[in-house]
């Protein structure tokens, strides 16, 4: 890959890791590789193989084909339904997830923001472990 086109890479993470605003160490971290190889890579100073381009296009939803040229969109295309569909497995498969949310439709003005939110907003990845602390 030619320098020019290992900087526009580079700058494509960048692109794509303020986007998600997470700091070099919190994507170096998602992606199992340091905080200094993130670094190299937005620099142009690296290029990731195959394996390691495909991993951060899994980890963060990435269109494969933006990351390595910067043509289409930046994320995946998804779907409200998908996502709202997704986050209703992952509440029923939690028992403090479902719990939570059977207590939080009892009541109507939290039942319809929460249709609102589902409607309006892909959710972020749910950690339940920050619930379960809560």
């Amino acid at each position: 890959m030619d320098k020019d086109k290992t900087v526009e890479l580079g700058q494509r993470i960048k692109d794509l890791r303020r986007k998600l605003r997470i700091s070099q160490a919190d994507f170096a971290r998602k992606v199992e590789i340091s905080k200094t190889t993130v670094c190299h890579y937005e620099s142009g100073q690296r290029v990731p193989d195959s394996n390691l381009t495909a991993k951060i296009c899994s980890e963060f939803k990435v269109n494969v084909e933006w990351l390595l040229t910067g043509k289409g969109e930046m994320f995946k295309p998804t779907t409200k339904t998908t996502t709202a569909t997704g986050l209703a497995e992952k509440i029923q498969g939690d028992p403090v997830l479902n719990e939570i949310f059977q207590r939080l439709v009892k009541w109507p003005e939290v039942a319809k923001l929460m249709l609102f939110l589902l409607k309006e907003f892909e959710p972020k990845e749910i950690n339940t472990g920050t619930i379960k602390n809560i």
